[in-house]
């Protein structure tokens, strides 16, 4: 077996995720880099010839990928299980995402909530900034609904291995919903909700934009997808929050935060929801948030 690996910049990274969702049988895997917001593409495949081809294929989808790098020989394993070397355990307050097959012997404090995954080939492991946003945005929400959080409705829209959905669930809201437009990531996420006891208190549901927003709403909806998918759907979004609740916007560029930020003003208005916004980043990214 060999791997090819490619570094790449962040502006690239939401569209190679949009594409690989669209095959679940690809051998390519995105990682973030630790500690920077560089990116890396990494296959796996059975032969050099099979690797070059696989690139070349992907060239053609994405005509800025450079020529193949060199293939490098990897012990011969289950290629599906590489994006363990770079899910690491990760706190904001206290929330802690942890890697499942480290949850054993692995000492919390009693005021921790946990949130065991092994995500699979889903996108969503926590160690992307844009589901870091997210997640401060809940904790926020959480402080402040602490004493109702049981009649406090979540949406996770795009929900990938369900870590935001499965994290609101662990703190106390309820009821909570996730959907997502790729059906691996469905069935992963459900599987993380069942690690950790929460099966029954999220429904996910195979679905894209606007369809899983179609009659439904909720106190909170967080929603980490791309600009240009947020602002397509920037009707649909704003008219499934509850009143008074709170809609959090993440996976936006900061170059791209204030045209987002201008279109959602301007749907607000034409929809008569008068809506507060700020905005919080993180390295080449930031979110929206709509009050």
């Amino acid at each position: 077996m060999v791997a090819i690996e490619f570094p790449f910049a962040a502006e690239l990274a939401f569209r190679l995720e949009e594409h690989f969702c669209d095959r679940p049988d690809s051998r390519w895997v995105l990682f973030r880099k630790r500690g920077a917001e560089r990116f890396l593409l990494s296959g796996y495949f059975s032969s050099e010839n099979d690797a070059i081809e696989e690139w070349n294929r992907l060239a053609m989808a994405f005509p800025e990928m450079p020529p193949p790098p060199p293939c490098s020989p990897v012990r011969d394993q289950d290629w599906k299980t590489a994006y363990r070397e770079h899910f690491k355990p990760w706190r904001c307050r206290d929330l802690l995402w942890l890697p499942l097959w480290l949850r054993d012997g692995y000492a919390v404090g009693p005021e921790v909530t946990v949130v065991a995954l092994d995500p699979g080939m889903a996108f969503g492991t926590g160690d992307h900034a844009t589901t870091r946003l997210c997640a401060g945005r809940l904790l926020d929400c959480r402080d402040r609904w602490k004493r109702e959080l049981e009649h406090r409705s979540v949406i996770d829209a795009g929900c990938g291995s369900g870590i935001l959905a499965i994290s609101a669930a662990c703190m106390g809201f309820a009821p909570v919903r996730g959907f997502d437009n790729d059906p691996d990531a469905v069935r992963i996420a459900r599987e993380n909700a069942c690690i950790n006891s929460v099966g029954d208190a999220i429904a996910f549901q195979d679905a894209g934009l606007p369809d899983g927003l179609e009659q439904r709403s909720a106190d909170l909806i967080l929603a980490n997808i791309q600009a240009d998918v947020l602002t397509a759907n920037a009707e649909a979004f704003l008219g499934s929050v509850n009143k008074g609740g709170v809609l959090c916007l993440s996976g936006i560029l900061r170059e791209e935060c204030a045209e987002v930020e201008a279109h959602f003003r301007s749907a607000a208005a034409r929809m008569g929801r008068p809506a507060d916004f700020d905005s919080r980043a993180e390295g080449d990214w930031c979110d929206l948030c709509v009050q």
